[in-house]
């Protein structure tokens, strides 16, 4: 009894040191489409999705858990609207706008920072749920229809993150495909901004690890 007891705790050891050792760094690739929940902005750009590339790499805390951190970036072109205001009772009110024709551009770098922590479905399947801090870079431009720039200004806003991701694993190999959703919510009081350049993002992409990591 003694020895299968010592046996035992032998083997769960060195199974739980194995399991323990299956940690490895990730860089991951996406492809997927943005709706930017800033306001009036398909107004300007016809639509509020556009195009929205990312690349993403996680370091392994423990088996389950990474540290996360991901870079997107999202643009649309669209014609400039100008707005025209008028004070009623001591309020700033939206009383008309026009296009006039010309060029505008809209670009934004996402940044994500947070935690990765993965639940094993399956070997096959792992469902990823992320979240932290994001912040947003972001540059506008306006032409006229002469190619005279109107309008050239940046801004900055910063707030919170939650997706999830679904990974399909292949045991034989470092490389898994992923499917995730995710939504930036935004802004912070104190950040230089009072828009919301946050939205949802929907992407499918390939990651890649450098070693063996636990699937199950």
């Amino acid at each position: 009894m003694k020895l299968a007891f010592f046996l035992s705790v032998i083997f769960i050891s060195s199974l739980y040191a194995q399991q323990t050792s299956l940690r490895s760094p990730f860089v991951s690739a996406n492809v997927g489409i943005y709706d930017i929940a800033a306001d009036q902005f398909a107004e300007q750009y016809n639509s509020s999705i556009g195009f929205l590339p990312s690349v993403s790499a996680g370091l392994p805390i423990t088996t389950r858990m990474y540290l996360y951190g991901k870079v997107s970036y999202f643009v649309k072109n669209g014609v400039p609207i100008t707005y025209n205001y008028k004070i009623q009772n001591g309020k700033l009110v939206l009383v008309s706008e026009t296009k006039e024709g010309g060029t505008a551009k809209f670009m934004e770098w996402i940044i994500n920072s947070g935690l990765l922590y993965n639940v094993f479905l399956s070997k096959e399947y792992t469902l990823g749920i992320n979240a932290g801090i994001m912040g947003a870079i972001v540059n506008e431009n306006a032409k006229d229809q002469t190619g005279s720039l109107r309008y050239n200004g940046g801004d900055v806003n910063a707030g919170l993150f939650l997706g999830a991701i679904i990974e399909r694993n292949f045991d034989s190999i470092h490389f898994s495909l992923i499917g995730e959703a995710q939504y930036d919510f935004t802004n912070w009081k104190g950040t230089s901004s009072t828009a919301r350049y946050g939205g949802l993002n929907i992407s499918v992409g390939g990651r890649f690890y450098f070693h063996d990591r636990r699937i199950e």
